[in-house]
């Protein structure tokens, strides 16, 4: 999958999220707790079993259209 995806032009990361940047109920990017700024105009969450501390964040944003 991971292979796929780069050839569609997916970049991959992989870190500590310090901060979700918005722009009215959309995620326009993020901030890596290394200082490492990431636009995008879309942000896949794939938290694991870390989901919980941040789930409280999904209400507030849009995905694909519609609220999460």
């Amino acid at each position: 999958m991971r292979a796929k995806s780069r050839e569609a032009g997916v970049a991959w990361r992989k870190g500590e999220v310090a901060a979700i940047e918005t722009e009215g109920d959309r995620v326009r990017g993020l901030v890596l707790a290394d200082g490492m700024r990431i636009e995008a105009g879309r942000v896949i969450v794939c938290a694991g079993c870390d989901t919980p501390p941040f789930s409280h964040h999904a209400s507030t944003f849009a995905c694909g259209g519609a609220s999460a």
